[in-house]
């Protein structure tokens, strides 16, 4: 049987209490870009930002109906590299 590769995507996961509730943060590293995930431990995945970078950052909701635009605002500021955000709010 043949051994498996090694992840070219490194995943970094944390766990925070906010207000004595546990917020899970999931980061995929993946070549100029991120993919994080922030969250409850029902593992929603309700909407998806993406962040580019540039002379102007830009940045647009993907998936979702974010009246708030949680996911787009966190992308914008990260927005480094290339980013792909979701936020499952925490209520």
């Amino acid at each position: 049987m043949a051994t498996p590769e090694p992840s070219s995507f490194p995943i970094h996961q944390q766990t925070h209490l906010f207000m004595d509730d546990p917020v899970h943060i999931q980061i995929i590293v993946m070549q100029d870009s991120l993919f994080v995930w922030i969250g409850k431990t029902d593992g929603a995945f309700n909407d998806l930002s993406l962040a580019m970078p540039g002379i102007s950052a830009s940045s647009t909701t993907l998936v979702g109906k974010d009246i708030a635009e949680t996911s787009r605002n966190i992308a914008h500021r990260l927005g480094k590299c290339s980013i792909f955000i979701t936020f499952d709010h925490l209520h």
